[in-house]
């Protein structure tokens, strides 16, 4: 099977890059979920961007052993670029401290990228975005409890499993992992679309791609710094795409809640930042323009 298939390369080093400011029970919560979940060899590579909360006492404490613990909050694409100078993967990561992964997930991810040397970027399937080709629930199921839903459509389980994969409404640790479960066992055969962009939250590479391109563009500071990575991935000829049998609990915004900013004028701004860069690169702006319709 392909899983097997996939395992003769699982030795080589994933480097899984988190950049952390505040919000230490959600990097908690991620990094035990990492633990359970990932069966790849990798390394963790954390930054932690002058939380006050007790974050870089905690990492200390749990001993991670690639660590910087910067003064000030460098945001977080200079944040991911100190990271990435201590990787030492053919793999990177780079995964928000606010997410959960689910079992399987990376070697899952390393199959997709490993099945066309034309991928360049892969990215999981998750609950919580604006919209794309990332997100799992469509607004017509959006408030539809999971119990009931299930309980309901029990029956279709296995015959109509394409509706049922919509229904990602869950309350809390235990019915999200009895979700994952159901909809995305182990062993899901490899399903992959491919796209023209994926956001940041979790999304896989090899390192030796993310160094040819220069790293993240640090003007963007935090937010947006993703976009342009896809618009150097795609106009350097690769492919990007999205793992389906993949799916990564995101809690979105939840940096910017801790730190009291507007998230949807953060981003506003970056993406005027984002516009002025590509201005003159006609390709790109027709990709800017698809990732906001």
């Amino acid at each position: 099977c392909w899983i097997k298939r996939h395992l003769l390369s699982m030795n080589d080093l994933a480097s899984i890059v988190i950049i952390t400011f505040n919000q230490l029970r959600a990097t908690k919560r991620c990094l035990k979920s990492i633990r359970e979940s990932t069966r790849v060899n990798y390394e963790l590579v954390i930054v932690d961007n002058a939380s006050t909360d007790g974050t870089g006492e905690y990492l200390k404490r749990i001993r991670v052993k690639k660590i910087i613990l910067n003064t000030e909050n460098l945001g977080f694409a200079r944040g991911v670029n100190q990271a990435v100078r201590l990787c030492e993967g053919k793999y990177l990561v780079l995964l928000n401290n606010d997410t959960m992964v689910t079992p399987g997930w990376l070697d899952k991810m390393i199959a997709c990228l490993e099945s066309n040397s034309k991928i360049a970027l892969v990215g999981p399937l998750s609950n919580e975005l604006y919209r794309g080709p990332q997100l799992f629930r469509p607004a017509w199921l959006s408030y539809v409890d999971y119990d009931f839903f299930r309980k309901t459509h029990a029956k279709n389980i296995r015959g109509n499993r394409t509706r049922l994969l919509q229904a990602s409404r869950y309350r809390n640790e235990t019915e999200f992992k009895r979700f994952v479960r159901e909809f995305f066992p182990r062993a899901k055969p490899p399903s992959y679309r491919e796209v023209d962009g994926v956001t940041g939250f979790c999304v896989l590479m090899r390192r030796a791609w993310f160094q040819k391109l220069g790293y993240f563009d640090e003007q963007f500071e935090t937010g947006s710094e993703d976009f342009d990575l896809n618009i150097r991935t795609l106009l350097a000829g690769k492919k990007i795409v999205v793992a389906e049998n993949v799916f990564v609990h995101h809690d979105a915004g939840r940096s910017f809640l801790g730190a009291g900013v507007d998230r949807w004028a953060h981003y506003a701004k970056t993406w005027k930042l984002l516009e002025k860069k590509w201005d003159k690169v006609p390709r790109a702006k027709q990709l800017i323009q698809e990732y906001v319709s």
